[in-house]
């Protein structure tokens, strides 16, 4: 049975402009809808990996896989710009042979939570610091909503789903994983777009659960 979860705060503060032009209540009903078309996709993804038993990176428990996260485009793979510290970090395509790879690109994908974390800068934390997550920046849901890499607080900005086939990466404010107008170049940014399947939205090959 799925169950449906009130967005958070600001999610519904995102969503100010639908509200004004298609109602409260209507735009309630749409964010609802999301979020349980979501739950259905999180399950079904969930048992494909389980019923294939994709291979897992060496170290991830049966709910996780972690390394890079390789884009359909040749080398490229999604890595977080560094520039102003991980807080906040925009994230874009980077050189999958990079040396900084070990931090730039290296993540924890867990399954059952939904959530990607950075393995470096969580791990940097220690106990005491912040775990690093991918998140949709101030938890949009519209097309060209930016990713970035924030403190981890279990809202649904930061809930991700894999689906193996075709490799489409699901957020479950309602868009995916998408390279900004389909550009290979090395520094395009990564943002949220409608699902299309292009190879700008296709990840994953020899990662994720590959």
């Amino acid at each position: 049975m799925v169950r449906l979860q009130q967005p958070p705060a600001a999610s519904r503060a995102s969503s100010i402009n639908d509200a004004l032009t298609y109602g409260q209540d209507d735009t309630k009903q749409k964010l609802r809808k999301q979020l349980a078309l979501f739950e259905v996709r999180h399950m079904i993804d969930s048992l494909d990996s389980l019923a294939h038993d994709y291979p897992r990176q060496p170290g991830c428990t049966s709910s996780q896989t972690k390394g890079q996260i390789p884009s359909s485009f040749n080398d490229r793979c999604l890595e977080l710009d560094p520039t102003n510290g991980p807080q906040g970090a925009p994230m874009r395509l980077g050189d999958c042979a990079d040396t900084r790879s070990g931090i730039l690109q290296s993540w924890i994908y867990n399954a059952v939570t939904g959530t990607i974390t950075n393995w470096w800068f969580t791990a940097l934390g220690g106990t005491k610091g912040p775990a690093y997550c991918l998140d949709a920046q101030n938890a949009g849901t519209r097309n060209m909503t930016p990713v970035q890499l924030w403190p981890c607080n279990g809202t649904d900005a930061q809930r991700w789903s894999y689906g193996y086939q075709p490799g489409v990466m699901s957020n479950a404010e309602g868009r995916v994983l998408d390279i900004q107008w389909g550009n290979s170049a090395l520094g395009t940014p990564v943002w949220l777009y409608d699902r299309n399947e292009t190879g700008a939205q296709l990840w994953g090959s020899g990662y994720w659960c590959n």
